[in-house]
Parts: structure tokens; sequence; C-alpha cells
């Protein structure tokens, strides 16, 4: 089972996966953290507008650009 992803995984430029949908691949434009909800990230999901994404939503599949 894979480990969960911490907010410090979460970084501009990270590839992650939708855990309910794992063909949707999006790219992290900045972590953020929502009071309501808790960390998260700003998403651009191909095909789709930029979403606000929770941490417990999302998995982390490659280390950021230029990291």
């Amino acid at each position: 089972m894979q480990e969960k992803s911490s907010i410090s995984d979460i970084k501009i430029g990270c590839l992650v996966v939708d855990r309910n949908d794992m063909t949707r691949v999006g790219v992290v434009c900045d972590a953020a953290f929502r009071i309501d909800v808790g960390p998260g990230a700003w998403v651009l999901w191909p095909g789709e507008d930029y979403a606000w994404t929770a941490l417990c939503d999302i998995e982390c599949v490659t280390a950021s650009i230029g990291a």
C-alpha cells in the first residue's frame, strides 16, 4: 500500500493523480491550506480548470520540477 502524500510532497510542478479516479492526472500549481478543509493544492486538471483539491484526494506521483 502506498504511503499518503504529505503537504511537503506537494510542490509546484508535481504530477498528482486523483485518488477517486486514478486516470485523472493533474499538475500542482500551488500548495494551499483551507481552514474549513485542511491542506491541499491548486491543481490544473487537463481538459478542466484550476481547482482546489484536498490533500486526502490526491497522490503525488513525481518530484517537483527543478527540485
